[in-house]
């Protein structure tokens, strides 16, 4: 009997530990923080000198933190420093109170490890997972603008614009748009100024690693090399992307017959066979 009280207190100790988890996730405002990291720095500012020293000797593959929560529409510096800390701490808490109980006798070791593994995917393996899936989906959903981002630099350039000043005006008005494609715009005007131009495309390229993203870096590398007029040809290109998103739109939804015939195997065809024969047999058994 004290066994199973002890078990209940640590499950309730562990809902109270992940209940206040969520509570300081919610309380940092993720959305608000990223909107405020696309153009500004107010984040690092509001944040103590302290913190920030605390915050920065815990710094792992930053490089590689940062552009994969880039990928998945998180921009801020400050959220990018704290990740692995937003991790490890609460992993950490709840392995304590785990080895407390088990030093104690209040749990048993298979609880342990089942109770740590649990931990481990929640708080270590769950947000790199989450990260990755919501990478794909924005590449995926900017991959899917452009042909807009296409259609609006057609437009530009035939008013006379270039390139260069066609990208730094788009990167400003598709804020209202859509918000991941302006940063990524931003980045690579950014790096025009630094690198160049090419770099830059080559940049934008390898930041959406799809191939509508390729079409469009090189027809502007031409461009850029050539010096030819690219208003028709992104006109064009528009309407390719176009007609590739609606193959690939038609493929999904071919596909999904295929899809639907196992649920329909299991949860419709079996329980019309189970009613069929169920009463032949009740006959059987009952004679």
């Amino acid at each position: 009997m004290m066994d199973y009280a002890n078990i209940v207190v640590s499950l309730l100790l562990a809902t109270t530990i992940f209940t206040a988890y969520v509570k300081l996730i919610n309380a940092i405002k993720m959305d608000s923080l990223i909107d405020n990291a696309i153009y500004s720095n107010s984040i690092k500012r509001n944040v103590p000198y302290w913190v920030s020293a605390f915050i920065s000797s815990f710094k792992f593959n930053k490089k590689d933190i940062r552009q994969k929560l880039e990928t998945a529409g998180i921009y801020s510096e400050y959220i990018s420093n704290i990740y692995y800390l937003a991790k490890v701490i609460p992993f950490f808490i709840v392995i304590s109170v785990l080895s407390y109980c088990l030093y104690n006798n209040s749990i048993s070791f298979i609880f342990f490890i089942v109770m740590s593994f649990v931990g481990l995917v929640f708080f270590i393996i769950g947000p790199d997972i989450y990260i990755s899936k919501k990478g794909k989906r924005n590449i995926s959903r900017i991959s899917s603008r452009l042909p807009f981002l296409s259609d609006l630099m057609s437009i530009c350039i035939n008013t006379g614009m270039t390139t260069e000043s066609t990208l730094s005006y788009l990167s400003k008005e598709m804020v209202i748009i859509d918000r991941d494609l302006a940063f990524i715009l931003k980045k690579t005007v950014d790096r025009t100024e630094i690198v160049g131009i090419e770099k830059a495309l080559m940049y934008f390229s390898e930041t959406i690693p799809t191939n509508e993203a390729r079409s469009f870096s090189v027809t502007l590398l031409n461009a850029v090399r050539f010096g030819t007029s690219i208003g028709p040809v992104l006109t064009s290109l528009a309407s390719d992307m176009r007609e590739v998103n609606m193959l690939e739109l038609e493929e999904k939804v071919g596909k999904m017959g295929a899809k639907m015939s196992i649920p329909m195997i299991v949860f419709i065809m079996i329980p019309i066979v189970v009613l069929i024969v169920a009463p032949g047999i009740m006959r059987i058994f009952m004679k």
